[in-house]
């Protein structure tokens, strides 16, 4: 899935709600049962692991992918001598 929109995060459930618009351009409310995954705000993708409910999708897994900080811009890696 691509994008993330407007997230909330409820306490009094331990939920975590966010969007996710995918590359068709298709926006699906997520519920996750638990926190903010780490990192949730740097990742460049996410993916969601779980079941599609009448409404929303009910997530049990989130796993996002952060740029590395080992990545040049240019994505080459320089050699030191």
């Amino acid at each position: 899935m691509g994008e993330r929109s407007r997230k909330f995060f409820r306490p009094e459930k331990i939920q975590y709600t966010f969007y996710l618009k995918d590359d068709s351009g298709e926006i699906l409310k997520v519920v996750l049962d638990g926190a903010k995954p780490n990192n949730f705000d740097l990742a460049t993708s996410v993916v969601v692991k779980g079941k599609y409910m009448d409404t929303y999708f009910h997530a049990t897994e989130v796993l996002t992918k952060c740029p590395s900080k080992y990545e040049g811009k240019t994505g080459v890696m320089k050699q030191r001598v």
